[in-house]
Protein backbone atom coordinates (compact mmCIF):
# COMPACT_ATOMS: atom_id res chain seq x y z
CA UNK A 1 0.00 0.00 0.00
CA UNK A 2 2.81 2.46 1.11
CA UNK A 3 4.56 1.71 -2.46
CA UNK A 4 1.44 2.54 -4.26
CA UNK A 5 0.41 5.93 -2.53
CA UNK A 6 4.34 7.07 -2.93
CA UNK A 7 3.82 6.37 -6.45
CA UNK A 8 0.35 8.17 -6.70
CA UNK A 9 2.40 11.18 -5.20
CA UNK A 10 4.99 11.32 -8.15
CA UNK A 11 2.38 10.63 -10.81
CA UNK A 12 -0.01 13.50 -9.17
CA UNK A 13 3.08 16.25 -9.49
CA UNK A 14 3.80 14.74 -12.94
CA UNK A 15 0.30 15.20 -14.18
CA UNK A 16 -0.23 18.69 -12.76
CA UNK A 17 3.16 19.95 -15.26
CA UNK A 18 0.82 21.51 -17.69
CA UNK A 19 2.77 23.85 -18.64
CA UNK A 20 0.27 25.81 -21.31
CA UNK A 21 -2.30 25.73 -18.37
CA UNK A 22 -2.16 30.06 -18.04
CA UNK A 23 -1.48 30.16 -21.96
CA UNK A 24 -3.14 28.51 -23.60
CA UNK A 25 -5.56 31.00 -24.82
CA UNK A 26 -2.19 33.18 -25.69
CA UNK A 27 -1.31 30.11 -28.12
CA UNK A 28 -4.61 29.99 -29.88
CA UNK A 29 -4.11 33.47 -30.77
CA UNK A 30 -0.68 33.29 -32.02
CA UNK A 31 -2.18 30.36 -34.06
CA UNK A 32 -4.47 33.27 -35.21
CA UNK A 33 -7.58 31.12 -34.69
CA UNK A 34 -10.15 34.46 -34.13
CA UNK A 35 -12.74 35.03 -31.05
CA UNK A 36 -15.29 32.40 -32.62
CA UNK A 37 -12.87 29.98 -33.42
CA UNK A 38 -11.96 30.16 -30.10
CA UNK A 39 -15.52 29.96 -28.33
CA UNK A 40 -15.99 26.72 -30.53
CA UNK A 41 -13.07 25.03 -29.11
CA UNK A 42 -14.67 25.69 -25.43
CA UNK A 43 -17.80 24.36 -26.34
CA UNK A 44 -15.92 21.29 -28.18
CA UNK A 45 -14.46 20.88 -24.65
CA UNK A 46 -17.04 20.93 -22.33
CA UNK A 47 -19.64 19.51 -24.01
CA UNK A 48 -17.57 16.32 -24.85
CA UNK A 49 -16.13 16.25 -21.46
CA UNK A 50 -19.77 16.23 -19.89
CA UNK A 51 -20.77 13.35 -22.34
CA UNK A 52 -17.88 11.23 -22.24
CA UNK A 53 -17.39 11.57 -17.84
CA UNK A 54 -19.89 8.47 -17.18
CA UNK A 55 -19.14 6.09 -19.93
CA UNK A 56 -15.51 6.21 -19.14
CA UNK A 57 -15.78 6.00 -15.36
CA UNK A 58 -18.16 2.69 -16.22
CA UNK A 59 -14.87 1.70 -18.19
CA UNK A 60 -12.74 2.04 -15.28
CA UNK A 61 -14.62 0.33 -12.89
CA UNK A 62 -15.27 -3.13 -15.41
CA UNK A 63 -11.45 -2.64 -16.53
CA UNK A 64 -9.26 -1.23 -13.73
CA UNK A 65 -8.81 2.23 -12.43
CA UNK A 66 -4.95 1.76 -13.47
CA UNK A 67 -5.55 0.65 -16.82
CA UNK A 68 -7.98 3.91 -17.51
CA UNK A 69 -5.39 6.11 -15.57
CA UNK A 70 -2.80 5.27 -17.80
CA UNK A 71 -4.28 5.30 -21.03
CA UNK A 72 -5.81 8.60 -20.19
CA UNK A 73 -2.27 9.90 -19.62
CA UNK A 74 -1.04 8.28 -22.76
CA UNK A 75 -3.89 9.89 -24.79
CA UNK A 76 -2.92 13.53 -23.14
CA UNK A 77 0.93 12.82 -24.38
CA UNK A 78 -0.57 11.97 -27.88
CA UNK A 79 -2.96 15.39 -27.52
CA UNK A 80 0.46 17.27 -26.61
CA UNK A 81 2.47 15.74 -29.38
CA UNK A 82 -0.76 16.67 -32.17
CA UNK A 83 -0.40 20.03 -30.84
CA UNK A 84 3.41 19.84 -32.44
CA UNK A 85 2.91 18.43 -35.48
CA UNK A 86 -0.57 20.29 -36.40
CA UNK A 87 -0.75 23.52 -35.29
CA UNK A 88 -3.44 25.96 -37.36
CA UNK A 89 -5.25 23.54 -38.42
CA UNK A 90 -8.90 24.07 -37.60
CA UNK A 91 -10.18 20.66 -37.76
CA UNK A 92 -7.51 18.96 -36.69
CA UNK A 93 -7.43 20.72 -33.73
CA UNK A 94 -10.97 19.75 -33.01
CA UNK A 95 -9.97 16.44 -32.88
CA UNK A 96 -7.38 17.01 -30.68
CA UNK A 97 -9.39 18.96 -28.36
CA UNK A 98 -11.99 15.82 -28.16
CA UNK A 99 -8.97 13.92 -27.66
CA UNK A 100 -7.64 16.25 -24.63
CA UNK A 101 -11.19 15.31 -23.20
CA UNK A 102 -11.04 11.71 -23.37
CA UNK A 103 -7.81 11.48 -21.68
CA UNK A 104 -8.72 13.98 -19.10
CA UNK A 105 -12.29 11.81 -18.51
CA UNK A 106 -10.65 8.39 -18.18
CA UNK A 107 -8.25 9.82 -15.31
CA UNK A 108 -10.91 11.94 -13.60
CA UNK A 109 -12.93 9.54 -11.67
CA UNK A 110 -10.60 6.63 -11.76
CA UNK A 111 -7.95 8.53 -10.54
CA UNK A 112 -9.30 9.00 -7.09
CA UNK A 113 -11.13 5.40 -7.29
CA UNK A 114 -7.38 4.26 -7.26
CA UNK A 115 -6.43 5.95 -4.76
CA UNK A 116 -9.30 5.68 -2.08
CA UNK A 117 -8.96 1.88 -2.69
CA UNK A 118 -5.15 1.31 -2.39
CA UNK A 119 -6.27 2.98 0.98
CA UNK A 120 -9.62 0.45 1.35
CA UNK A 121 -7.27 -2.46 0.73
CA UNK A 122 -4.78 -1.74 3.69
CA UNK A 123 -7.38 -0.46 5.81
CA UNK A 124 -6.40 2.62 5.70
CA UNK A 125 -9.62 4.66 3.93
CA UNK A 126 -10.25 6.62 7.16
CA UNK A 127 -6.79 8.21 6.05
CA UNK A 128 -8.05 9.63 2.71
CA UNK A 129 -8.89 13.10 3.29
CA UNK A 130 -5.48 13.72 5.04
CA UNK A 131 -3.15 11.57 2.41
CA UNK A 132 -5.00 13.04 -0.52
CA UNK A 133 -4.68 17.00 1.23
CA UNK A 134 -1.54 16.96 0.61
CA UNK A 135 -1.51 15.41 -2.82
CA UNK A 136 -3.83 18.22 -3.57
CA UNK A 137 -1.18 20.94 -2.10
CA UNK A 138 1.83 19.59 -3.44
CA UNK A 139 -0.02 19.24 -7.00
CA UNK A 140 -0.74 23.00 -7.11
CA UNK A 141 2.51 23.85 -6.32
CA UNK A 142 3.48 21.97 -9.18
CA UNK A 143 0.96 23.88 -11.61
CA UNK A 144 1.92 26.80 -10.07
CA UNK A 145 5.97 26.22 -11.42
CA UNK A 146 4.58 24.68 -14.43
CA UNK A 147 2.93 27.64 -14.94
CA UNK A 148 5.84 29.85 -14.24
CA UNK A 149 7.89 27.40 -16.36
CA UNK A 150 5.58 27.26 -19.54
CA UNK A 151 5.92 30.82 -19.96
CA UNK A 152 9.93 31.05 -20.11
CA UNK A 153 9.78 27.79 -22.35
CA UNK A 154 7.03 29.99 -24.48
CA UNK A 155 9.63 32.52 -24.76
CA UNK A 156 12.15 30.59 -26.79
CA UNK A 157 9.00 28.33 -28.56
CA UNK A 158 5.75 26.96 -28.27
CA UNK A 159 6.66 23.85 -29.11
CA UNK A 160 8.94 23.50 -26.11
CA UNK A 161 6.11 23.97 -23.76
CA UNK A 162 4.03 21.21 -25.37
CA UNK A 163 7.42 19.05 -25.95
CA UNK A 164 7.70 19.57 -22.02
CA UNK A 165 3.60 18.25 -21.04
CA UNK A 166 3.74 15.63 -23.18
CA UNK A 167 7.18 14.32 -21.18
CA UNK A 168 5.62 14.73 -18.12
CA UNK A 169 2.69 12.64 -19.13
CA UNK A 170 4.48 9.92 -20.04
CA UNK A 171 6.79 9.79 -16.98
CA UNK A 172 3.36 9.68 -15.22
CA UNK A 173 1.91 7.23 -17.45
CA UNK A 174 5.18 4.93 -16.53
CA UNK A 175 4.87 5.77 -12.90
CA UNK A 176 1.05 4.64 -12.71
CA UNK A 177 2.31 1.00 -14.71
CA UNK A 178 4.23 0.40 -11.86
CA UNK A 179 1.41 0.83 -9.00
CA UNK A 180 -0.50 -2.27 -8.21
CA UNK A 181 -4.49 -2.46 -8.83
CA UNK A 182 -6.50 -2.79 -5.41
CA UNK A 183 -8.05 -6.05 -5.29
CA UNK A 184 -11.13 -4.12 -3.76
CA UNK A 185 -12.19 -2.90 -6.73
CA UNK A 186 -13.56 -6.55 -7.86
CA UNK A 187 -15.61 -7.20 -4.59
CA UNK A 188 -19.16 -8.05 -4.96
CA UNK A 189 -18.81 -8.31 -8.85
CA UNK A 190 -18.88 -11.69 -11.18
CA UNK A 191 -15.66 -12.21 -13.04
CA UNK A 192 -14.64 -8.72 -11.92
CA UNK A 193 -17.02 -7.01 -14.35
CA UNK A 194 -19.14 -4.24 -13.00
CA UNK A 195 -22.77 -4.05 -14.17
CA UNK A 196 -24.86 -1.42 -15.03
CA UNK A 197 -27.74 -3.05 -12.59
CA UNK A 198 -25.31 -2.00 -9.95
CA UNK A 199 -24.84 1.84 -10.46
CA UNK A 200 -28.53 2.32 -11.02
CA UNK A 201 -29.43 0.06 -8.07
CA UNK A 202 -27.54 2.08 -6.05
CA UNK A 203 -28.75 5.10 -7.18
CA UNK A 204 -32.24 4.79 -6.58
CA UNK A 205 -31.50 2.75 -2.81
CA UNK A 206 -31.57 5.82 -0.06
CA UNK A 207 -28.04 6.05 0.03
CA UNK A 208 -28.34 6.76 -4.02
CA UNK A 209 -30.25 9.41 -3.35
CA UNK A 210 -29.13 11.51 -0.75
CA UNK A 211 -25.78 10.99 -2.57
CA UNK A 212 -27.65 12.74 -5.41
CA UNK A 213 -28.29 15.51 -3.15
CA UNK A 214 -24.83 15.81 -2.19
CA UNK A 215 -24.26 15.94 -5.78
CA UNK A 216 -26.71 18.59 -6.27
CA UNK A 217 -25.35 20.86 -3.66
CA UNK A 218 -21.79 20.34 -5.18
CA UNK A 219 -22.83 21.45 -8.03
CA UNK A 220 -24.61 24.21 -6.75
CA UNK A 221 -21.92 25.73 -5.39
CA UNK A 222 -19.34 24.87 -8.27
CA UNK A 223 -21.82 26.99 -10.81
CA UNK A 224 -20.71 30.16 -7.88
CA UNK A 225 -17.03 28.87 -7.31
CA UNK A 226 -15.80 28.10 -11.18
CA UNK A 227 -17.36 31.27 -12.94
CA UNK A 228 -16.11 33.23 -10.54
CA UNK A 229 -12.36 32.69 -10.23
CA UNK A 230 -12.42 32.05 -14.42
CA UNK A 231 -14.30 35.92 -14.76
CA UNK A 232 -12.11 37.19 -11.98
CA UNK A 233 -9.48 38.32 -14.67
CA UNK A 234 -12.59 40.55 -16.17
CA UNK A 235 -13.46 41.83 -12.80
CA UNK A 236 -9.87 42.75 -11.78
CA UNK A 237 -9.84 44.64 -15.44
CA UNK A 238 -13.24 46.52 -14.53
CA UNK A 239 -11.56 47.78 -11.81
CA UNK A 240 -8.81 48.97 -13.72
CA UNK A 241 -5.81 46.98 -12.41
CA UNK A 242 -2.74 46.40 -14.93
CA UNK A 243 -1.91 42.96 -16.85
CA UNK A 244 1.13 42.53 -14.61
CA UNK A 245 -0.87 42.60 -11.17
CA UNK A 246 -3.40 40.30 -12.47
CA UNK A 247 -0.74 37.87 -14.03
CA UNK A 248 0.50 38.17 -10.48
CA UNK A 249 -2.60 37.87 -8.40
CA UNK A 250 -3.28 34.44 -9.94
CA UNK A 251 0.43 32.87 -9.40
CA UNK A 252 0.31 33.83 -5.82
CA UNK A 253 -3.18 32.57 -5.68
CA UNK A 254 -2.12 29.35 -7.07
CA UNK A 255 0.56 29.30 -4.88
CA UNK A 256 -1.60 29.98 -1.65
CA UNK A 257 -3.96 27.33 -2.54
CA UNK A 258 -1.53 24.59 -1.95
CA UNK A 259 -1.75 26.03 1.82
CA UNK A 260 -5.21 25.87 2.14
CA UNK A 261 -5.23 22.41 0.75
CA UNK A 262 -2.55 20.88 3.39
CA UNK A 263 -4.61 22.84 6.01
CA UNK A 264 -7.35 21.01 5.05
CA UNK A 265 -7.29 17.88 7.31
CA UNK A 266 -6.69 20.13 10.23
CA UNK A 267 -9.74 22.08 9.87
CA UNK A 268 -11.98 19.06 9.28
CA UNK A 269 -10.64 17.42 12.63
CA UNK A 270 -11.86 20.67 14.39
CA UNK A 271 -14.84 21.61 13.05
CA UNK A 272 -16.16 18.45 11.13
CA UNK A 273 -16.52 17.48 7.10
CA UNK A 274 -20.11 19.11 6.74
CA UNK A 275 -20.15 21.72 9.01
CA UNK A 276 -16.18 22.80 7.12
CA UNK A 277 -18.37 22.36 3.60
CA UNK A 278 -21.45 24.81 5.32
CA UNK A 279 -18.98 27.24 6.48
CA UNK A 280 -16.75 27.45 2.85
CA UNK A 281 -19.92 27.85 0.88
CA UNK A 282 -21.43 30.34 3.60
CA UNK A 283 -18.07 32.38 3.24
CA UNK A 284 -17.84 32.16 -0.36
CA UNK A 285 -21.27 33.23 -1.04
CA UNK A 286 -21.13 36.18 1.42
CA UNK A 287 -18.17 37.23 -0.22
CA UNK A 288 -19.80 37.02 -4.14
CA UNK A 289 -22.60 38.78 -2.99
CA UNK A 290 -20.24 41.96 -1.19
CA UNK A 291 -18.59 42.21 -4.63
CA UNK A 292 -21.45 44.40 -5.53
CA UNK A 293 -20.39 47.03 -3.35
CA UNK A 294 -16.77 46.48 -2.69
CA UNK A 295 -14.29 49.35 -4.14
CA UNK A 296 -11.10 47.80 -6.13
CA UNK A 297 -9.34 47.06 -3.13
CA UNK A 298 -11.53 44.93 -1.75
CA UNK A 299 -13.22 43.39 -4.53
CA UNK A 300 -9.65 41.74 -5.22
CA UNK A 301 -9.03 40.30 -1.80
CA UNK A 302 -12.66 39.28 -2.21
CA UNK A 303 -11.82 37.71 -5.44
CA UNK A 304 -7.86 36.11 -3.48
CA UNK A 305 -10.37 34.40 -1.06
CA UNK A 306 -12.76 32.96 -3.54
CA UNK A 307 -9.72 31.91 -5.55
CA UNK A 308 -8.73 29.81 -2.56
CA UNK A 309 -11.50 28.93 -0.24
CA UNK A 310 -13.62 26.21 -2.50
CA UNK A 311 -10.03 24.03 -2.48
CA UNK A 312 -10.46 22.85 0.82
CA UNK A 313 -14.46 22.20 -0.50
CA UNK A 314 -13.53 20.19 -3.16
CA UNK A 315 -10.98 17.78 -1.15
CA UNK A 316 -14.02 17.69 1.98
CA UNK A 317 -16.69 16.39 -1.09
CA UNK A 318 -14.35 13.93 -2.72
CA UNK A 319 -13.64 12.33 0.47
CA UNK A 320 -16.89 12.60 1.97
CA UNK A 321 -18.60 10.52 -0.92
CA UNK A 322 -15.70 8.15 -1.63
CA UNK A 323 -16.73 6.91 1.69
CA UNK A 324 -20.39 6.42 0.07
CA UNK A 325 -19.54 4.68 -2.61
CA UNK A 326 -19.54 1.05 -3.40
CA UNK A 327 -15.79 0.21 -4.64
CA UNK A 328 -17.08 -1.77 -7.77
CA UNK A 329 -18.40 1.38 -8.92
CA UNK A 330 -16.63 3.88 -7.08
CA UNK A 331 -15.25 5.91 -10.66
CA UNK A 332 -18.41 5.23 -12.47
CA UNK A 333 -19.90 7.49 -9.60
CA UNK A 334 -17.13 9.76 -9.51
CA UNK A 335 -17.77 10.76 -13.12
CA UNK A 336 -21.53 11.18 -12.44
CA UNK A 337 -20.30 13.88 -9.77
CA UNK A 338 -17.83 15.61 -12.08
CA UNK A 339 -20.33 15.19 -14.95
CA UNK A 340 -23.24 17.10 -12.38
CA UNK A 341 -20.36 19.66 -11.37
CA UNK A 342 -20.21 19.90 -15.25
CA UNK A 343 -23.69 21.33 -15.77
CA UNK A 344 -23.25 23.32 -12.68
CA UNK A 345 -20.31 25.29 -14.40
CA UNK A 346 -22.40 25.78 -17.21
CA UNK A 347 -25.34 27.29 -15.44
CA UNK A 348 -22.95 29.69 -14.25
CA UNK A 349 -21.40 31.13 -17.05
CA UNK A 350 -25.10 31.03 -18.81
CA UNK A 351 -25.90 33.56 -15.89
CA UNK A 352 -22.73 36.11 -16.64
CA UNK A 353 -23.21 35.79 -20.04
CA UNK A 354 -26.83 36.81 -19.81
CA UNK A 355 -26.73 40.01 -17.06
CA UNK A 356 -23.04 40.78 -18.45
CA UNK A 357 -24.56 41.22 -21.76
CA UNK A 358 -27.51 43.44 -20.10
CA UNK A 359 -25.33 45.16 -17.28
CA UNK A 360 -22.00 44.72 -16.28
CA UNK A 361 -19.20 42.03 -15.12
CA UNK A 362 -19.16 43.35 -11.74
CA UNK A 363 -23.50 42.82 -11.06
CA UNK A 364 -23.15 39.12 -13.36
CA UNK A 365 -20.56 38.25 -11.16
CA UNK A 366 -22.43 39.22 -7.90
CA UNK A 367 -25.47 37.14 -9.34
CA UNK A 368 -23.88 34.34 -8.83
CA UNK A 369 -24.17 34.41 -4.70
CA UNK A 370 -27.74 32.67 -5.38
CA UNK A 371 -25.97 29.59 -6.10
CA UNK A 372 -24.54 29.74 -2.95
CA UNK A 373 -27.72 30.61 -1.45
CA UNK A 374 -29.21 27.24 -2.76
CA UNK A 375 -25.94 25.22 -2.27
CA UNK A 376 -26.29 26.10 1.29
CA UNK A 377 -29.88 25.16 1.71
CA UNK A 378 -30.32 22.09 -0.01
CA UNK A 379 -26.59 21.40 2.71
CA UNK A 380 -28.51 21.70 5.23
CA UNK A 381 -31.65 19.87 4.08
CA UNK A 382 -29.04 17.05 3.69
CA UNK A 383 -27.44 17.68 6.97
CA UNK A 384 -30.51 16.98 8.54
CA UNK A 385 -31.58 13.65 6.25
CA UNK A 386 -30.35 10.26 8.30
CA UNK A 387 -27.55 8.48 6.39
CA UNK A 388 -28.25 4.78 5.34
CA UNK A 389 -25.93 2.17 4.67
CA UNK A 390 -26.22 0.62 1.35
CA UNK A 391 -25.96 -3.15 0.68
Amino acid sequence: MQRNVKLFFAYSILSRLIFHRGIFILYLLYLSFDGTQVAIFQIIIYVSMTLLEVPTGYIADRFGRKMSVGFGLFILAIHGLGMIIFPAIFTIFLLLMLLHSLGTTLISGAGSALLYDTLKEGSHEDDYLAINSKIQSVSAVSLGIAMIVGGLLQGISWNYVFIAYMVANVLACIIVAMMHEPLTNYEHTDNGLVSRDAVTGFLASSTGKRTLMFFAVCALFEALATPYFIFGQSLLAHHQFSVFFVATFFAIAQFVSAVSFALTGAVVRRVGELRSAFLIIGMTTALALATLVFGPTLAAVSLFLICILPDPFYVISDAHMQRTYPSPIRATLGSLFNASLSVGIAAGYGVIGYIGDRYDIVTAMTSLFVFGVLSLLLLVKYMRKPAVDWE
